[in-house]
């Protein structure tokens, strides 16, 4: 079991792919890694794309599932392909979610190992984006926060320009699906100034940090842990600057501007 657990790659869908089939179809554990890899040697031969992608766990389980509904039911099997060529987007997207929302959060314990797993699968579906071209995803709002969270992966693993494109995809999304100011939205801002920090763009991350404090002030009030953060975050880009006050100053210009707005309510 530890085999082909390790093999799928540790995505979550892939293993329910693969316990749904041998469930259903009474299909041992070594079995189904000997269906695995021949299914994956004729899935690279038939798209040849696939050669770089050395970890094609989700596309090769549901092979496997799909040769045995083509084995039961060759019209099924017919309309099932009709249906996922007329969708490549839509499973592409799918994709997306599975992998950002299995991104662990960094108090995990042996987080790193979790996401260096994970980075074949998003590299991949970041490639296959390109070439699809999945455009806008307003439709597809739940994958707002799988977005952002193929952000934190990137910049994790220091691929800040991957990184920028999933947190700046994550804020599209959020801001026409929640709006300028949800939480939600600001989260990723502020992430976002984290990443122009460390990509030494520090004019846009201090834009960043301040649309941050703003919001943050504005909806969680100025003592909020999320606004204090966002402070800190201002301090110590002000610090590498040679500023170290002008964090304290704009705290204060904050708190000064949203008692106001509680005294007009």
């Amino acid at each position: 079991m530890s085999q082909l657990v390790k093999r799928l790659g540790f995505l979550p869908l892939a293993l329910v792919q693969a316990g749904k089939y041998m469930r259903e179809s009474g299909t041992s554990c070594s079995k189904y890694l000997e269906l695995y890899e021949s299914s994956w040697t004729r899935l690279v031969a038939e798209v040849p794309q696939l050669r770089d992608y050395e970890n094609g766990s989700i596309q090769t389980t549901w092979t496997i599932s799909y040769r045995r509904v083509e084995h039961a039911n060759p019209t099924a099997a017919k309309l099932l392909q009709l249906t996922i060529s007329d969708n490549k987007v839509d499973f592409l997207m799918l994709a997306f979610l599975v992998i950002g929302f299995a991104v662990p959060s960094n108090a995990e314990r042996e987080y790193w190992l979790s996401q260096q797993r994970l980075i074949p699968h998003a590299e991949h579906c970041t490639r296959q984006s390109h070439h699809i071209g999945i455009g806008d995803t307003t439709e597809y709002s739940e994958s707002n926060d799988a977005f952002h969270n193929l952000g934190v992966l990137y910049a994790d693993q220091g691929k800040l320009v991957e990184a920028e494109k999933m947190y700046q995809r994550a804020l599209d999304g959020k801001e026409r699906a929640w709006g300028a100011e949800h939480t939600s939205t600001l989260d990723t801002v502020n992430s976002l100034g984290n990443l122009y920090k460390d990509q030494g763009k520090l004019a846009e991350a201090e834009k960043m940090y301040q649309r941050a404090l703003d919001g943050y002030g504005k909806t969680l009030g100025p003592n909020h842990t999320s606004t204090l953060r966002t402070v800190n975050n201002l301090r110590l880009l002000n610090a590498s600057r040679g500023e170290p006050m002008k964090a304290e100053e704009i705290h204060r210009q904050a708190l000064d501007r949203n008692g106001e707005a509680r005294d007009t309510y």
